[in-house]
């Protein structure tokens, strides 16, 4: 059941008349109920923000899927819509129909699939089983759909950013997945792009990627990019069991702090991978917190759970 629903992977996709079909049909719905039409489409413009969760637990995966792919455009976006309100109990039922979707031609569409498929990813993620696999591949696959989205430069950044959002989401699943494909990434002109393949990466990281955010974290153009550089720097050596920062980390830091202009929420990556360290160089980077000049960073550090 669950394989049949695994419409489309990279082999099988093609974007046709601004959304996305699969080459053999398999697994798809020939066509979708009027009954389930008719829900949808009296749902467009209510005001009543619980509507498509109701419509998501009354159609269930394999009619939304039907919605997807053989429903007028407004009936798709409302099975969009319904798709984005509700944990799923089994979200591969729709994921990658989805990320399918997330490459259409119409970009309403790609955004909202974009929006749906991130509701899903984070809700299985904050479930306890997480990301376990039903059917073998399943990870695989879809790590595999969302690659070519992220590098596409012609979507629209919201939509590359969830792609890369999604594949962070993915990879402690996926040790075997390699990583150096973000290189291009992480210098991305938009800032939303670039920030979203940083946060995505998984260390141990490769000396390439390193090298490559050594340097954003000290002459990107954008400083909150620099920020989070600078954190994704420090998780790296935390992933080795270091218990102090090395002179040259703690240098690095060291400026990010100081740097005002750097705005507060890139920080937080760094403040939380500070926590973990011992020793002097841990002191000064603390004592560099508590002296910001935005209360909401000395904050962090005069909380009980950091005390």
């Amino acid at each position: 059941m669950i394989r049949k629903l695994i419409l489309c992977s990279v082999l099988s996709c093609a974007l046709f008349g601004g959304f996305a079909v699969s080459g053999d049909d398999n697994g798809i719905p020939q066509t979708l109920d009027p009954s389930a039409g008719r829900l949808l489409l009296a749902s467009v413009g209510d005001p009543d923000p619980l509507v498509p969760h109701r419509i998501a637990r009354a159609l269930g995966p394999s009619a939304l899927t039907a919605a997807f792919y053989r429903g007028t455009r407004t009936e798709r976006l409302a099975a969009l819509d319904a798709a984005a309100s509700t944990a799923l109990a089994d979200p591969f039922a729709v994921l990658p129909s989805l990320a399918a979707l997330m490459g259409a031609r119409d970009r309403q569409v790609a955004s909202r699939a974009s929006r749906a498929l991130y509701a899903q990813l984070r809700r299985k993620a904050d479930r306890p089983t997480a990301f376990s696999e039903t059917v073998p591949g399943q990870l695989s696959q879809l790590r595999e759909q969302l690659v070519p989205l992220a590098q596409d430069s012609r979507l629209d950044t919201d939509v590359r950013g969830v792609a890369l959002i999604g594949i962070g989401l993915l990879e402690a699943e996926l040790p075997e997945a390699g990583q150096t494909w973000m290189l291009e990434l992480i210098s991305d002109p938009e800032i939303a792009v670039k920030r979203a393949a940083i946060t995505a990466l998984r260390p141990p990281l490769d000396e390439s990627l390193l090298n490559r955010l050594a340097k954003t974290a000290i002459a990107d153009p954008d400083l909150g990019t620099r920020g989070y550089a600078a954190a994704m720097i420090c998780e790296n050596a935390l992933s080795h069991g270091v218990e102090e920062p090395s002179a040259d980390l703690a240098e690095l830091l060291k400026n990010t702090l100081e740097n005002p202009q750097i705005p507060v929420d890139a920080l937080g990556g760094i403040l939380a991978c500070i926590t973990h360290f011992k020793g002097d160089r841990r002191a000064d980077l603390v004592d560099l917190a508590l002296a910001h000049p935005d209360p909401a960073v000395a904050a962090y550090w005069k909380s009980p759970k950091q005390r």
